[in-house]
């Protein structure tokens, strides 16, 4: 585990501000979101998961909107010693991601 945890944030937009998010974590790329993987519901922009364990970890957001699922924006992080952070942005015309990257920073 790291000191601080993953934190995952993705693009500000005002088309879907105020709608719901659901982020989930799996072991494994690919994996299917579902209650058993959901960390959390929420409405904001970025979500900070202090649980993460060593290892890559797989990330999985969705977007709750009208009584629909959007598909899955996906990234993966390889969790060390360091906090690690990863970026998922959004495109204008689409609720899909046009990059995931990882990012490193050293603790404090």
């Amino acid at each position: 585990e790291t000191p601080n945890g993953v934190l995952l944030s993705w693009d500000r937009r005002a088309d879907i501000s105020g709608l719901t998010f659901e982020l989930h974590r799996g072991n494994r790329s690919g994996f299917t979101p579902d209650e058993t993987t959901r960390l959390a519901s929420l409405t904001r922009f970025d979500f900070l998961d202090p649980a993460a364990p060593s290892g890559e970890q797989h990330y999985a957001l969705t977007l709750l909107a009208t009584g629909r699922r959007s598909p899955p924006i996906r990234a993966a992080v390889t969790v060390t010693k360091n906090v690690q952070t990863s970026d998922v942005r959004t495109p204008d015309a689409s609720n899909r991601a046009d990059r995931i990257s990882a990012l490193e920073q050293v603790p404090p």
